[in-house]
């Protein structure tokens, strides 16, 4: 799945730049705060639902590019397309009482109540992100700005996980969390992005976005783990050029 996805967003860059006939080019830099969790399903046990854990608050940051009238089709030239490079921190917290595994169970032959201890186990995923979305810009105001709608696929590449549960080093090693500290996450998954924002001026934009795993960041016959998003974020336009490029 992976190869095939990777192959159909290369096979769909060649054929934008073969047909470029872009008249405006934007590029500039964004960044903002990310409210994301975890979905954990059993697909053997499928009438449990889905577990949703707790957010998590990280944030990402990188760089963007614009094009408009890229083809000479007037269906695909309603919109705008944009593509952004970004560093990405997602995950979740989930709470959870954890019995102290060096708690003595026994002192002078008296039995007595292990230890517990209350943790949040905090689960964090850092990502490389190339996000190709299309836009289209709606309410137009003033002499430049506007209200869009934007819709695309966001190719993100695993670059580090971490399990974070206070000095309880014990919950590194339980499953489900075992599985992103040995090796076994997915180091790419495909996501969908849906959102709107407001254009300034050309210049300043504000936005919100909702993106949600296509495919799973853990995959076995007992669980399946999915990454959810919200965004909001902001970006400034840093530079524009006018091209005419002809196959």
């Amino acid at each position: 799945m992976r190869k095939q996805t990777v192959q159909l967003t290369a096979a769909c860059m060649l054929v934008v730049l073969h047909g470029a006939h872009a008249q405006s080019c934007t590029f500039g830099i964004d960044g903002g705060l990310n409210r994301s969790t975890q979905l954990f399903f059993d697909p053997q046990h499928p009438q449990d639902g889905t577990t949703q854990l707790n957010g998590y608050t990280g944030w990402h940051a990188g760089v963007f590019a614009t094009a408009n009238h890229l083809f000479r089709n007037k269906v695909l030239d309603f919109f705008t397309y944009r593509a952004r490079l970004s560093y990405f921190r997602k995950g979740a917290v989930q709470p959870a009482q954890i019995s102290d595994p060096f708690y003595p169970m026994a002192a002078n032959g008296t039995s007595q109540i292990p230890k517990v201890d209350d943790v949040r186990i905090k689960n964090t995923l850092d990502y490389i992100s190339l996000d190709l979305t299309f836009q289209k810009h709606l309410l137009h105001f003033g002499h430049t700005s506007s209200l869009y709608l934007e819709a695309g696929l966001g190719n993100n590449v695993l670059i580090r996980s971490d399990i974070k549960a206070g000095a309880i080093d014990p919950v590194r090693f339980s499953p489900p969390y075992n599985e992103y500290n040995d090796g076994r996450l997915r180091r790419y998954n495909l996501t969908w992005i849906a959102g709107a924002g407001i254009n300034l001026e050309n210049k300043y934009s504000i936005y919100a976005q909702c993106n949600k795993g296509i495919t799973a960041v853990y995959h076995s016959n007992t669980l399946r783990v999915r990454d959810w998003s919200w965004t909001i974020g902001a970006g400034i336009t840093i530079g524009s050029a006018k091209t005419s490029l002809k196959s």
